[in-house]
């Protein structure tokens, strides 16, 4: 469940998080799917067991993927389950030199970040982490907020077969 995939090089636990995610949006009354995923997400946790972060291909952890995905509930699961010290998970870096906080800010997160603030774990050295393009997680949110839409043409009806 949390060994990469030769293929996509995401673990297959990276993918539940998705569709949770994809679920959510869709319908928010999912409690029994939400239970199904949580129990997916302790065994990895617990399999993969070595004190490491679980990481996908782009070396985004579990908790950076909750985070982009605006996932509070994933995001707390993840931090509770994990022998990892919730300080090293929120601390660690992706290949671009991103945090979870930073992904949540990119994404405008706005659950996780609510969450991420009130369970106290926003600390100013998390939030003055700045990735390698020299950012700080809230710029990027100053960014997503202030960029306006890009226009784009939407590819005309395709007929079925």
């Amino acid at each position: 469940v949390t060994a990469p995939s030769e293929e996509h090089g995401w673990p297959p636990i990276f993918y539940s998080i998705d569709s949770l995610s994809r679920e959510t949006k869709r319908c928010a009354e999912t409690a029994e799917e939400l239970s199904r995923h949580f129990d997916l997400l302790t065994l990895a946790i617990k399999a993969h067991g070595k004190g490491d972060l679980i990481r996908c291909g782009t070396s985004q952890t579990l908790l950076m993927h909750a985070c982009l995905n605006d996932l509070p509930s994933v995001a707390a699961h993840v931090l509770k389950s994990s022998s990892v010290p919730s300080r090293k998970h929120l601390a660690a870096t992706d290949e671009s030199g991103r945090t979870a906080y930073h992904w949540a800010c990119h994404r405008s997160s706005k659950a996780v970040l609510e969450f991420l603030r009130d369970a106290d774990l926003l600390s100013e050295e998390l939030r003055n982490i700045r990735d390698e393009a020299g950012r700080a997680g809230h710029e990027l949110l100053l960014d997503a907020v202030e960029t306006p839409a890009k226009p784009r043409e939407w590819p005309g009806f395709i007929a079925p077969p």
